[in-house]
C-alpha cells in the first residue's frame, strides 16, 4: 500500500513540474509574441515608442477564437485594445511567426495557402481562414468601399 502511495505521489510531482515547465515556456512565447506585436503597432505609428507594454495588445486565432499562444500554430488577428484600432494577420508555427499588414492582402492569401498546403489543413478549415480575412478586411477598410 505505502508503495503505491508513493508511487502516485511521484506521478502527482512529475505532472506538475511538467506542467508548471510547459507553461513558463508557453508564457515565455507568449510574451514574446507580445513584444513583437507591440513593435509592429509602433513601427505602423498606432503607439508612440515610448509605450513600453504589451499589455494593450491581443492576438485570437481567427477561427478557433483562442488566444494567442494556447496552439502550436494557428492564424492569428491582432490588434490594439483600444476604439477604431486596425488589425492584422499573425502567422504561427511553433515558436516562429511573421507579422502581415492587412493592405498586403495577396501577400496574406498566398502566405494562408502555404500555410494551409504545409499543415494539411482541410479544405474547410482553409476556406473558414480566407472567410475570416476577408471579413478583417472589410471591417478594417468599410470606409473605402464605394
Amino acid at each position: 500500500m505505502i508503495s503505491k502511495l508513493k508511487f502516485v505521489w511521484i506521478i502527482l510531482v512529475v505532472s506538475s513540474n511538467t506542467y508548471g515547465q510547459a507553461k513558463g515556456i508557453n508564457d515565455s512565447i507568449v510574451n514574446a509574441l507580445k513584444v513583437a506585436i507591440t513593435n509592429f503597432f509602433i513601427d505602423e505609428r498606432v503607439f508612440d515608442s515610448n509605450v513600453n507594454t504589451t499589455s494593450y495588445v491581443y492576438g485570437m486565432d481567427l477561427v478557433h477564437h483562442r488566444e494567442i499562444g494556447k496552439s502550436n500554430f494557428g492564424i492569428y488577428r491582432i490588434g490594439v485594445f483600444q476604439s477604431h484600432g486596425t488589425e492584422h494577420v499573425l502567422i504561427k508555427h511553433e515558436n516562429s511567426f511573421k507579422i502581415f499588414n492587412l493592405k498586403d492582402l495577396k501577400l496574406i492569401f498566398e502566405k494562408v495557402l502555404q500555410f494551409s498546403l504545409k499543415f494539411k489543413l482541410d479544405n474547410q478549415l482553409m476556406v473558414l481562414y480566407f472567410k475570416e480575412i476577408i471579413k478583417l478586411y472589410e471591417l478594417t477598410f468599410q470606409d473605402f468601399k464605394q
